[in-house]
Parts: structure tokens; C-alpha cells; sequence
């Protein structure tokens, strides 16, 4: 796991550059630390599957696999969900302005949404869970599509009754199914 400083009190750019970083230093230190370095994956949940994507998006070595936790992925906030949770607990469009603001610090990012064919060629196989009520639904479903449009192998796991962050309630059975769900596509190679 990547501690990376975040954007609250660091400069526009920290949070990916640290994660940049550490995957750098793990394929370099691979042989020396007996990874197979073509049996890697890089996991982001929320704001982490946005830099987890940027992580691959700029790096000339990429991992097998890449799991994506209900993502953030489009800093346009364009989606029906969304306009439509403004108020669900956790997580909701307002506080997802919020973040992007905090994030961005007056920059400009490419949403993720609007990748061209050749950067979606470039990830590998990837899992995408969503969760029913939380405002990063359709950005998620829509990446995943996208991803299945282009031919990469894409793995889309929609979440019933959820709300983003539900599985901190470590014992409910929807956490535990969607945990031997992630553990099983991950350990499929």
C-alpha cells in the first residue's frame, strides 16, 4: 500500500508522483525482491482508481491487472448518478466537488471518460466494482464499458443495495462476497 500525501497540503500533482514512484521502485527492486513483475496489480479504490489509472496511464511498464474500487474517473462530473446523490451518506456529488477542487488547486485534468482508444488499449485486464448508491456509479460502469468496447479483458461487478465505502462494515455478507469475489479474480492468472 502507497501512503501517499494527499492533496489537502500538498501541490497539485503529490498524490500521483508518490504513487509514480513507488511503482517505479517496485519494478526496479522486483528481481531483487522475487516479484514477477507480470504478476503484479495495482488496486485504487475511489480517489485511489483514479491515480491507480494514472499510475498505469504513465508508466512505460505496466502491471497485469488493474482493480478498480468504485473509481473516481471523471473530474467533469457529467453522470446521471452523478446529479442524482447529492446527499448519500459516505460519499455524494458535493463532497466530490470538494475533492476535485482540493485535488486539482485550479489545474485542468482530462477526465478519464474521455480517453482516446489507444490510452484504453493500454490497460491491462481490469475489474470494476461499483456500488448501487453512491454518485461514482456510472462513471465506473461507463470506464468499464469503455474498456470492453476497446477489447480489453473487463470484469464489471455491480453492487446491489451498497453505498460507496460499504465494505468498512468488514463482516456484512455483501462485504464478504464482493472480498472472495476481488481475491478470486486477482489470484486468476
Amino acid at each position: 500500500m502507497v501512503d501517499y500525501r494527499t492533496a489537502h497540503n500538498n501541490p497539485y500533482g503529490t498524490s500521483l508522483q508518490d504513487c509514480m514512484d513507488a511503482w517505479q521502485w517496485m519494478i526496479n527492486s522486483a528481481q531483487d525482491l522475487g516479484i514477477d513483475i507480470t504478476r503484479t496489480a495495482i488496486v485504487g479504490d475511489s480517489a485511489g482508481g483514479f491515480i491507480a489509472i494514472k499510475t498505469v496511464l504513465g508508466s512505460n511498464i505496466r502491471p497485469s491487472k488493474l482493480m478498480l474500487i468504485y473509481p473516481v474517473i471523471d473530474c467533469t462530473m457529467r453522470t446521471e448518478s452523478m446529479a442524482k446523490f447529492d446527499d448519500t451518506p459516505v460519499w455524494n456529488s458535493k463532497l466530490n466537488k470538494k475533492m476535485w477542487e482540493y485535488y486539482l488547486q485550479g489545474e485542468t485534468e482530462k477526465s478519464l471518460l474521455d480517453l482516446t482508444e489507444n490510452e484504453l488499449q493500454m490497460m491491462p485486464a481490469t475489474y470494476v466494482e461499483t456500488a448501487e448508491f453512491d454518485c461514482l456509479r456510472d462513471e465506473g460502469y461507463e470506464f468499464a464499458i469503455m474498456l470492453q468496447d476497446v477489447g480489453v479483458a473487463t470484469t464489471l461487478s455491480p453492487t446491489v443495495g451498497t453505498m460507496h465505502g460499504f465494505d468498512m462494515a468488514q463482516r456484512s455478507e455483501i462485504t464478504q462476497r464482493q472480498i472472495t469475489e476481488r481475491c478470486k479474480w486477482l489470484g486468476e492468472w
